[in-house]
């Protein structure tokens, strides 16, 4: 057994938000890219896309905390 498999991780409050916050930035960019390509005036992309960057990472940020407290599939070793 490895000595990684002794531990229990459970992520912080900060790295969910950083991590879902990096992953909205970079799909903002390519939403604001695809609409833009599609003919879409370049702040109106943007602005559609800020908005449904900002509801999925809502979404999945309350997502990722509640799946964190389920243990439900995950071995405890202490």
């Amino acid at each position: 057994m490895c000595e990684h498999d002794k531990q229990r991780v459970d992520e912080t409050h900060k790295r969910s938000i950083a991590k879902g916050i990096t992953g909205r930035l970079i799909e903002i960019a390519v939403d604001t890219a695809i609409l833009s390509f599609l003919g879409i005036n370049p702040f109106q992309s943007l602005g559609v896309a800020i908005i449904i960057e900002g509801l999925c990472f809502a979404s999945s940020y309350f997502n990722e905390r509640l799946w964190n407290k389920v243990l439900w599939g995950r071995r405890i070793i202490k």
